[in-house]
């Protein structure tokens, strides 16, 4: 079935994510804030997309941006301080962002069900972790954003994967 290069991309992405990261939940699309008890989530956006037609007379080069968001909550220890805490969330969330970029990074993503290459690898544009105090100043939320480029090709004038 004909796909749109944003839906296939996100579609791949949320694949691969699920078969990596096999505990903690991904979807797409999602607006609504993530709360407390709904973490640990990953959340997969697409952006921007870029168009380039002087590489080839037959082809569009598109280079699409999407970022994958996980939503956790850090516990600290029975007696642990409020540091020990921001300590443990920030060592959870980057776990969690070497665990994505590992997922994604440079590895080719395939169309829906897997038939075909659908892009030409994918690179890291940057990433951002975010801590805050939960309604239990035991726990932490954070969250942390890994923002990524992936090239896919296709015939001049269509943005469709066959």
């Amino acid at each position: 079935m004909a796909t749109n290069m944003r839906t296939a991309l996100a579609s791949a992405v949320v694949a691969r994510l699920q078969a990596v990261i096999p505990a903690v939940a991904v979807e797409r699309g999602r607006r609504a804030a993530v709360g407390e008890g709904e973490r640990p989530l990953i959340l997969v956006e697409t952006s921007d997309a870029a168009a380039d037609d002087d590489m080839s007379p037959s082809e569009t080069f598109w280079t699409l941006t999407f970022t994958a968001t996980a939503f956790l909550v850090a516990s600290r220890g029975a007696g642990a301080s409020g540091a020990q805490a921001d300590v443990a969330a920030e060592d959870a969330l980057g776990d969690m962002e070497a665990a994505i970029i590992a997922a994604l990074h440079a590895e080719s993503l395939s169309t829906p069900g897997g038939t075909a290459p659908l892009t030409c690898g994918v690179e890291i544009a940057g990433s951002q972790i975010d801590i805050t105090e939960a309604a239990s100043a035991a726990k932490r939320l954070g969250s942390v954003s890994v923002d990524f480029r992936a090239q896919i090709v296709l015939p001049v004038g269509t943005t469709i994967i066959p």
